[in-house]
């Protein structure tokens, strides 16, 4: 029997030892017992009841099966430049990391906190502060015998992500604060470029490049460098940097931030955080935006650090008000604090959806933004946001492109994709459209465009696709549309008309050119000055 106890213990240690192997060229030995000691406690914490509730839920965001199947940490590459490495010394600056987790999947949470001890200096690491948002399965056993260095709070009533961000800077004590999602995974190098931009540019918030993880397979994607942007919809967009060079690792600045960025604590506190009134999900990151932007500071894209995020096609949170109702409440107390005499554009585009809504109280942002004398909404649009262009000079009409119940739609395409018809949801987005002067139908930078000019014999080939706007004075007569006093709408190159096709199981349907004798459709924009054009 001591023989046999023997050889356990030598099994145990075999064990320990190949983790560490398999932990190889990650961060300090420190964080490699530390991920090792998460990985034990996860195993224990499996044999548990929650985690039996947590297996049995369904995490429609994401595949649970292929995250478990990983495991909590894993190897990741290396998207830098070489020229970022060995860059960053002299960093006096500690950093707490506060993640907000809501109903999250547990490997993915645990593999975001692994991820970030195995390939962080612990010198610059203050803490990782875990806010439980009140999840439906109580993680608190989870997290008992962690290390130290890990901390989780939890919330028995529903916070939502600005005011659990807020409550995770309370406990946390580092002078740097770090906000992640629940679903990342780190870079190798990735703190030491945010800290180093803050200790010599303390009022501006630094971000990291977003890579990207499948939700589905969890495989990884290099991100281009891109920047934050919006339109008149208040709705965040990416758009590629307009940078000289694509392998530039130098800072650059970005009109809006994702929810993933770092910020000193003065300055935090300087700002007062956030806005107390934004509930559960929604606009937090416009929010933040324009209080740094606006109140003496800057948003800046750090290339040298690289987080990878799981970019999800839905939520996987519970509102207990309803998404749209949280999110439409957040967005009007951000227009109604941050744009002075520019609302009226966004009220232009989205008034219908957000009619009547009571988005509280805002005597404190409002007094807040008085107190920091901070810049108006027209300075920024001039000196930030410069493609942010005002619609009644340049449209003549613009919102949904509406015939009947059925509305233009992007389904998320880009340049060179075709175009459908959804049900009109009133949301804006990818049913956002421009009619401007020179006779663009515009989706922000993207134009409709005929992809060839066929003869009557041939409109079968003909197709309606997304094209970058001409900067040429003259619109080629592709992208060139005239809305006729019929409603139609006819394209100057074909002299075809836009039509609504078949539908599709997916309560899409398809949009073609047709010839004008032929087609009924009708068009009508939301909001017109007018279409005699």
């Amino acid at each position: 029997m001591r023989c046999g106890a023997r050889w356990c213990f030598l099994a145990g240690v075999l064990v320990l030892l190949i983790c560490l192997y398999l932990l190889k060229g990650f961060g300090g030995f420190r964080s490699k017992e530390q991920a090792v000691l998460i990985k034990r406690r996860f195993d224990e914490w499996q044999i548990t009841p929650e985690a039996e509730s947590s297996q049995q839920r369904v995490y429609v965001s994401l595949d649970s099966k292929t995250s478990h199947k990983i495991g909590i940490f894993r190897d990741i590459p290396d998207f830098r430049h070489a020229r970022c490495k060995n860059e960053y010394h002299s960093i006096t600056l500690k950093a707490s990391i506060i993640i907000i987790a809501h109903n999250e999947e547990p490997t993915a949470l645990l593999r975001s906190i692994t991820s970030i001890l195995l390939r962080t200096p612990r010198s610059l690491l203050n803490e990782i502060i875990v806010v439980d948002d009140a999840s439906e399965i109580d993680s608190s056993n989870l997290f008992r015998g962690m290390p130290p260095v890990v901390k989780y709070i939890r919330s028995n009533d529903r916070l939502g992500v600005a005011m659990a961000r807020t409550r995770g800077v309370g406990a946390s004590a580092g002078e740097a604060l770090i906000f992640l999602d629940a679903h990342v995974e780190v870079g190798v190098g990735w703190l030491e470029p945010l800290l180093s931009h803050l200790q010599h540019h303390p009022q501006d918030a630094a971000v990291p490049i977003l890579d990207a993880i499948d939700p589905n397979t969890f495989s990884f994607s290099k991100s281009p460098l891109m920047i934050g942007s919006f339109g008149w919809d208040l709705l965040f967009q990416w758009r590629m940097a307009s940078i000289k060079s694509v392998l530039d690792i130098q800072p650059y600045s970005s009109p809006v931030m994702p929810g993933i960025f770092a910020l000193r604590r003065k300055e935090f506190d300087r700002l007062e955080g956030y806005d107390h009134g934004l509930t559960y999900w929604g606009g937090d990151n416009l929010e933040m935006s324009f209080k740094i932007s606006m109140c003496g500071g800057s948003i800046m894209f750090i290339p040298c650090s690289r987080v990878a995020h799981v970019f999800m096609d839905r939520h996987g949170y519970l509102f207990p008000d309803g998404l749209a109702a949280s999110y439409v409440r957040n967005i009007l107390r951000i227009v109604e604090v941050w744009l002075d005499e520019y609302k009226q554009y966004f009220y232009a585009h989205r008034g219908t959806y957000f009619e009547g809504v009571d988005y509280g109280d805002i005597g404190r942002p409002l007094s807040i933004r008085s107190r920091l004398q901070c810049r108006s909404f027209d300075w920024y649009k001039q000196f930030v946001h410069r493609e942010l262009r005002l619609p009644l000079f340049s449209y003549l009409a613009w919102g949904e492109l509406r015939s009947g119940k059925l509305c233009l739609d992007t389904i998320n395409h880009n340049e060179g994709g075709s175009i459908g018809a959804f049900p009109c949801h009133g949301m804006g987005g990818n049913q956002r459209w421009q009619y401007s002067s020179y006779g663009e139908i515009m989706h922000d930078a993207l134009c409709l465009e005929v992809s060839s000019s066929p003869s009557s014999e041939t409109t079968s080939q003909a197709e309606i696709i997304l094209a970058h706007c001409s900067k040429d004075e003259v619109v080629p007569s592709s992208q060139k549309w005239h809305i006729n006093h019929s409603r139609k709408i006819v394209n100057s190159a074909a002299l075809l008309c836009i039509a609504i096709a078949k539908s599709n199981e997916d309560g899409s349907s398809n949009v073609v050119l047709q010839n004008c004798d032929d087609t009924e459709q009708q068009w009508a924009f939301s909001f017109t000055v007018s279409t005699d054009h």
